[in-house]
């Protein structure tokens, strides 16, 4: 298993890399802070309904680096890392990467084209220590994946530097124990955020 997870972290910081060294697409910057929840990213969509928010929270930094764009349709691949301090219950460090999904749903001509979906299911997570949040089974959890749900709107127009609020679901999990059967579920922080491409 830490051979899979060591060629998984290659990878992703080897692509992370990749467009720096080619000059890739645009270049983005983006604080957030949220606060832990004891639930699933699903529960959101039922407006965290079952879930408890408790007295831990969030501080992070963001870097997004644009690698793929279409050319026909309104989708965008980006890379992330993540630097962020978690505090309250613990203090953490976690650094994280993962290749991010970017949609606009709307058209450019359209009041909504600022609009902007971000997904990434598959990254990697690491923590300074086991958090006290992640219920642990056997051993510790400090490297899980990474998973980002996050709905952004635009305030500049698309010709110009473009900045942006957002609202994101910030995860670390197991993704049904591919990562192994230490920790039940892992981390969930609701977070809201500032991002500015260059």
């Amino acid at each position: 298993m830490f051979k899979l997870k060591a060629v998984l972290i290659f990878i992703m910081v080897g692509l992370f890399a990749l467009p720096v060294w080619a000059g890739g697409g645009s270049f983005g910057l983006a604080i957030y802070a949220g606060q832990f929840y004891d639930s699933t990213p699903i529960k959101a969509l039922t407006g965290f309904r079952d879930s408890q928010f408790e007295d831990h929270y969030m501080f992070g930094l963001a870097v997004n680096r644009e690698i793929w764009a279409s050319a026909n349709w309104p989708v965008s691949v980006e890379l992330e890392g993540v630097m962020a301090q978690q505090f309250g219950k613990a203090d953490l460090t976690e650094l994280a990467v993962a290749p991010v999904l970017k949609w606009q749903p709307f058209a450019s001509s359209s009041l909504l084209s600022g609009v902007q979906v971000r997904f990434a299911p598959v990254g990697v997570s690491w923590l300074s220590k086991p958090s006290p949040m992640e219920p642990q089974d056997k051993q510790n959890g400090r490297f899980l994946n990474y998973l980002v749900a996050e709905l952004a709107v635009s305030t500049a127009n698309k010709q110009l530097s473009e900045s942006e609020i957002f609202v994101r679901l910030h995860h670390r999990c197991t993704v049904f124990e591919l990562w192994g059967d230490n920790v039940k579920n892992g981390e969930d922080f609701l977070a809201v955020g500032y991002r500015h491409y260059f």
